[in-house]
């Protein structure tokens, strides 16, 4: 009976791995290529067992994080489409592995969290122009947000957005697009355990299923995955995205004032260096978060 037992537990335990490695290295399955949480959900295999399996695989052991809390203003946006954030991913360095593609044109939906991503051969006007052409074939946002670099600040995309009364422009300061920079860490983490996995520095025929496994990924921020949020489920993600806004803070700046945007984002930075932006700013209105918030609902 004893030896019969054990067959059994050991018959339960290959079960399970095989569950585990079926999943974890599907490209297109959301707990593909992540961590031990969200594979423990997607398989319903317990966490210790899953962490114990994870720990084993080279992919996710050479290349696991070190996460670094620090203290962020929120971006906000008020329902989909409201507002992209949009970067460039330098991968030069792998062009020679991916039939030339050297970039990519990363695009998250603030809201939803939804991600959109176009690989590039140049970084050229012309060729950033023609991919947002298509990206907005797909969906179109009241408002972009990039970096100041001159692929996104030029003739042909200042064009391309006006005619499609696009707000497009850069936010001062160290906190930037923050949200597009966090998927472009995830996107990449995933895309260098491919290749640990696969021995080789090709990502181009499976990114559509590294950008699919994100988008069908539960995120955290929202409770459910970006692929499922849709407009009847818009005030529930508000509610849960920046509830917090409903404590007024108390307001130590007044109109007229003169400030100086913080560069306290940098946490690392060297203590000698200036702290503050060089320009001068003046205080022009006080928009209150809680009648956005409000009024947002309504």
């Amino acid at each position: 009976m004893a030896a019969h037992a054990s067959e059994e537990t050991e018959e339960h335990e290959k079960e399970l791995e095989r569950v585990l490695k079926a999943t974890y290295y599907d490209f297109a399955n959301p707990g593909s290529f992540g961590g031990i949480k969200k594979l423990s959900k997607i398989t319903k295999v317990p966490y210790e067992k899953t962490k114990q399996f994870l720990s084993s695989q080279d992919p996710y052991s050479l290349h696991k994080g070190v996460r670094y809390k620090f203290l962020r203003r929120a971006t906000l946006s008020y329902g989909i489409n409201e507002l992209w954030q949009c970067d460039l991913v330098d991968l030069k360095h792998l062009g020679k592995h991916n039939n030339g593609f050297r970039y990519l044109l990363t695009v998250i939906e603030v809201f939803s969290k939804y991600a959109r991503v176009s690989a590039l051969k140049m970084k050229t006007a012309e060729a950033v122009k023609n991919a947002f052409e298509n990206l907005f074939q797909q969906a179109k946002p009241k408002n972009i947000q990039t970096d100041k670099g001159s692929e996104f600040y030029n003739s042909q995309l200042k064009s391309l957005f006006q005619r499609h009364s696009i707000n497009h422009y850069s936010a001062e300061g160290d906190h930037k697009a923050s949200v597009v920079e966090r998927f472009n860490r995830t996107l990449k983490n995933k895309m260098f355990r491919v290749f640990t996995y696969r021995n080789s520095y090709k990502y181009v025929d499976i990114l559509h299923l590294l950008v699919k496994s994100y988008n069908d990924t539960e995120h955290r921020s929202i409770g459910m995955a970006p692929s499922q949020v849709t407009r009847e489920v818009e005030p529930q993600i508000f509610k849960k995205l920046y509830g917090f806004l409903e404590k007024n803070p108390k307001v130590i700046l007044n109109k007229g004032d003169l400030v100086r945007i913080s560069k306290a984002n940098k946490t690392f930075r060297r203590g000698y260096l200036p702290g503050w932006s060089d320009e001068v700013f003046r205080v022009t209105k006080y928009i209150s978060l809680i009648r956005l918030h409000l009024s947002c609902k309504t």
